[in-house]
């Protein structure tokens, strides 16, 4: 497609609008020319192209989420076309994939155990994903665009992921979730002032918890604060002993994400606390 020329049987056009961001185009007029084109084996097509550029519905929502600035970045996976080129700050699968080779490891998969509970679950992709794997899953989570992300991508119902703050949820908590997940979450309670202490958290997790809890959170190599200076998987490991009562911590191995831009970030431990 060249900016201002147009492909026409007739008076008919195609015409386009570019999306920004991307290399896709967002099509204006000629929609069923171009299903026809298409059904018949093209694959290229003459355009009239308008300007601006514009964002999606997707890209704005992304923009949106509260904790990325503007920045064109992806905290959990999103398979669209314009967001292809979009850093993918967490892989999510590795993690996943640990997770249920433990949970059938210890014999723990559905129908032994059926609820599922991510605490601040962003867009939802863990609890996508233990959807799939057959648990009962929900999902806390403080930001609403966040979570619209996850009901467009994901399929996720209102039900499944619910709106509020991690701390007030499990506050109010009557009874435990077979397993549940607190990811990249703790160390935000150690490093600035939230409503409760890291350690009055880490015990409302441990109290929501039935069997089997996964457990990451920011390490010392990543953060130059002095107030992680000591969190290495060996204190994380010590933390989760002292402060809880599950009776093994298991150490699943550590993320994949330390891959450029983020080289010198992640690469954190992953535990699974049992009963």
């Amino acid at each position: 497609m060249q900016e201002g020329e147009s492909y026409k049987r007739g008076s008919e056009e195609i015409a386009v609008r570019p999306v920004m961001y991307s290399t896709c185009f967002h099509v204006l007029e000629g929609h069923h020319r171009l299903a026809i084109a298409h059904m018949r084996g093209a694959r290229q097509a003459r355009a009239l192209i308008k300007q601006p550029a514009a964002l999606t519905p997707l890209q704005e929502l992304l923009l949106d989420a509260s904790w990325l600035k503007g920045r064109r970045e992806l905290y959990q996976p999103i398979n669209s076309p314009e967001v292809a080129g979009w850093t993918l700050v967490r892989r999510c699968s590795d993690r996943l994939t640990k997770m249920t080779a433990f949970l059938r490891a210890e014999g723990l998969m559905p129908p032994v155990c059926g609820s599922y509970l991510d605490v601040a679950s962003c867009y939802g992709w863990f609890v996508s994903g233990m959807a799939k794997a057959g648990f009962r899953a929900e999902g806390v989570e403080l930001d609403p665009t966040a979570i619209s992300i996850g009901t467009l991508m994901y399929g996720l119902t209102p039900d499944q992921v619910r709106r509020g703050d991690s701390v007030a949820f499990l506050q109010s908590l009557h009874g435990r979730y077979d397993v549940t997940s607190c990811l990249s979450l703790m160390h935000h309670y150690l490093l600035s002032r939230k409503n409760v202490s890291a350690e009055e958290l880490l015990r409302l997790l441990d109290a929501a918890t039935g069997r089997v809890m996964f457990f990451d959170m920011g390490q010392s190599h990543e953060y130059p604060d002095p107030v992680l200076q000591e969190w290495d998987p060996d204190h994380i490991h010590r933390w989760l002993e002292t402060n809880t009562t599950f009776k093994r911590i298991v150490r699943l191995g550590k993320d994949e994400d330390g891959v450029p831009p983020n080289q010198h970030d992640f690469g954190r431990m992953l535990f699974a606390c049992v009963r």
